[in-house]
């Protein structure tokens, strides 16, 4: 059944492919110059019925047959299809057949049309020299037909090569959005366990862990929707997400700047999105820490991360970094560098600075 379906949909991709999409207009303007072409040798008006029937059509009619099972059954139910075999032999059946019965045509009815739409002269009727001349029209004509149908596949690989563009750039998009506003559940459940501990003792900290837990699912679906933020806007979300953990589970953050972050802007939720995925590894009763240090530059932002934590795991934490950083910096230089053991994590990323929101 797959294999049906998708054979269905390949046939309906190549079916008339060659006269959609204004195609069919060169098809049109190719017949209209051989129609004017021979008003104009038969010294005829240009636009007559006579003419388009008993000169246009009566020398051509063979030869457009050729032409359009050239290109409307040959080329999509078997050369598209790798059917290369069976291409070939149809084709030079109709190669050899279609030119000889052209001839004989001619041969018997051209004395039924005016003298001046008979274009040969079969008085000294001699097959190889007249059905050569029949052989070499034909060939011609797939000659000029052929590279009419490699430029209409020529535009058609160029314009499905920019429709892939553009659509790889959406996914992009998307993709970048979607790490932008799709929150950690996992962060979302320990933090409201944590609350929720927290409420449950009647600790002091707990509105404060309240207002930042709010701030950070604030900024992630108010601000990302903007491409860049301050660096000091980011900063201070990366400051409210160790507070947090630090309220929720007593001080194991700790976060560390120095340089100035005046003008300088940065992907909205790059460094969240880095910070985030350590957090997520907490786990209470084991021993784990977390710092981190920036250190602001004019055009590099340079983040030293040294993570403590007995978890089996890490690689799949620097794989969603990694991810994280891909998608952020598609075109730019983000640095990543790491140095794991069985218990410290060493992490150095250098991250380019904006000074522009957009």
């Amino acid at each position: 059944m797959k294999d049906f379906i998708v054979d269905y949909h390949v046939r309906e991709k190549l079916k008339n492919f060659y006269l959609r999409k204004g195609r069919w207009l060169i098809h049109l303007l190719y017949w209209a110059y051989v129609y004017i072409l021979g008003q104009v040798r038969a010294e005829e008006p240009v636009w007559a019925w006579e003419g388009f029937l008993l000169n246009f059509l009566f020398d051509n009619w063979l030869i457009i047959v050729f032409y359009y099972l050239y290109c409307l059954v040959l080329v999509p139910a078997y050369l598209k299809k790798e059917r290369y075999g069976r291409f070939w032999t149809v084709l030079a059946i109709a190669f050899i057949v279609l030119p000889v019965a052209d001839m004989y045509f001619q041969l018997h009815f051209q004395s039924y049309v005016p003298k001046q739409y008979q274009d040969y002269d079969f008085t000294d009727f001699h097959f190889r020299s007249h059905v050569g001349q029949f052989y070499y029209l034909y060939f011609m004509n797939f000659l000029l037909f052929s590279t009419f149908l490699f430029l209409m596949e020529t535009a058609e690989s160029l314009t499905n090569y920019r429709e892939e563009q553009e659509a790889e750039e959406v996914k992009l998009q998307h993709e970048k959005m979607l790490l932008q506003t799709n929150i950690d559940p996992a962060f979302v459940m320990h933090a409201l366990d944590g609350l929720s501990a927290l409420s449950a003792n009647s600790d002091t900290h707990t509105p404060d862990a309240v207002i930042r837990f709010s701030d950070i699912l604030r900024y992630r679906l108010y601000r990302s929707n903007e491409a860049r933020v301050l660096l000091a806007d980011e900063i201070a979300q990366v400051r409210n997400l160790f507070e947090l953990q630090n309220s929720l589970y007593g001080p194991c953050c700790i976060l560390e700047t120095e340089g100035d972050t005046t003008g300088k802007f940065i992907p909205t939720l790059a460094m969240v999105n880095i910070a985030e995925p350590i957090c997520n590894t907490f786990q209470p009763g084991h021993e784990w820490q977390l710092i981190m240090y920036l250190l602001i530059e004019d055009k590099q932002l340079h983040i030293a991360i040294e993570w403590n934590a007995a978890l089996a795991h890490k690689e799949s934490v620097l794989a969603a970094i990694r991810q994280n950083l891909t998608h952020f910096y598609p075109e730019e230089s983000a640095v990543l560098d790491t140095e794991l053991m069985d218990y410290n994590y060493s992490i150095r990323i250098s991250l380019p600075m904006h000074y522009t929101a957009t």
